[in-house]
């Protein structure tokens, strides 16, 4: 994990305005100091701590996906795509929610900021993980595993928390923390966090999908779990590159790569989601098991089961700003 942009970063910092200055100021007190610190207390203080944190960026939209490129349109999407899953709300409700998001994206990096600096040990023993026996009856078989999820809640701590049964997994990442545009705060603190929770994968991999498709294709062939997220929007309008999968109360042209490798190694596919109880304590739910081959029963099944969480609690899905830019089958 080498950023050869920090020193870019660093000199162009100079020109920014005093407000921008401010903001990276911010976050190098978070992503350096606050959340490590934060990691090492005991869970009721770093949580309540922690809650202040998202209310805190929710109120000024600060997030690094906006800062990194100058708009802050995260508030703004979460918003409307708040009020379109729950059309039934009131404006003060998608509000409180939309303010909830941040404060769900702050405690997802509390658990990035405990995979380097806290022994996870006590947490495995007191969360719970319901249907994982199906997964394994598949990696006893000698078959490889195609595990769907969404930016849910606390996803990578579910990811890290489900290799601790024993099993070799591995995670397809993005490399957009390695974008120029992002402080040198967030692009270690990232690579801080995977490389932590490699330390948990029993052999595996926290890999970018750009840098090594091949890494997956193998891995499945070798009968590990390949974890992979789900709730991305295909890449262009072409139907050939795309699926088309009932999500979020229509009918969605999303990215269709986990599909594809589970057919070409004839993996079968699942789906989980991981939910934060507070306390240390986490819930994970794993779907059953899907033939890719039955690809119009497995799409429907396993987008189904991700959509359940997102339309209880939306302010849990912390990319909800992506469904403004779906494309609809209709």
């Amino acid at each position: 994990h080498k950023f050869k942009q920090r020193g870019t970063l660093r000199l162009t910092e100079k020109s920014l305005s005093f407000k921008r200055k401010l903001v990276f100021a911010y976050q190098r007190l978070s992503y350096q100091w606050l959340l490590p610190l934060l990691s090492h207390l005991p869970f009721f203080l770093s949580e309540s701590i922690t809650t202040l944190r998202g209310y805190f960026n929710a109120v000024f939209d600060l997030e690094w996906r906006s800062i990194a490129i100058d708009h802050k349109y995260i508030k703004a999407g979460t918003y409307r795509a708040i009020s379109q899953i729950n059309p039934d709300l009131s404006a003060s409700a998608v509000k409180l929610k939309t303010y909830q998001r941040f404060v769900t994206f702050a405690r997802e990096e509390l658990d990035a900021a405990m995979f380097p600096h806290r022994n996870l040990q006590a947490v495995f023993q007191r969360s719970i993980i319901n249907g994982f026996q199906q997964w394994e009856n598949v990696l006893d078989s000698g078959k490889g595993l195609v595990v769907l999820t969404c930016h849910y809640d606390c996803f990578t701590m579910g990811v890290t928390l489900m290799a601790m049964k024993g099993r070799k997994v591995n995670l397809m990442t993005s490399n957009v923390v390695e974008n120029a545009q992002l402080s040198p705060y967030v692009q270690d603190f990232y690579a801080k966090k995977y490389q932590a929770m490699e330390g948990y994968f029993n052999g595996g991999k926290a890999v970018h999908v750009e840098d090594s498709l091949r890494f997956f294709y193998q891995a499945l062939a070798n009968n590990e779990i390949v974890f992979i997220l789900a709730d991305l929007p295909a890449p262009s309008k072409d139907k050939n590159c795309s699926i088309v999968a009932p999500f979020i109360n229509n009918n969605y042209h999303l990215a269709p790569g986990p599909f594809r490798m589970a057919l070409k190694t004839n993996s079968p596919m699942a789906a989980f989601y991981c939910l934060n109880r507070g306390r240390g304590k986490y819930h994970i739910q794993c779907s059953e098991v899907y033939d890719p081959h039955d690809q119009h029963n497995s799409v429907t099944q396993l987008y189904d089961f991700l959509q359940q969480p997102i339309k209880r609690h939306p302010e849990k899905w912390f990319v909800s700003e992506l469904l403004n830019g779906y494309l609809s089958d209709e």
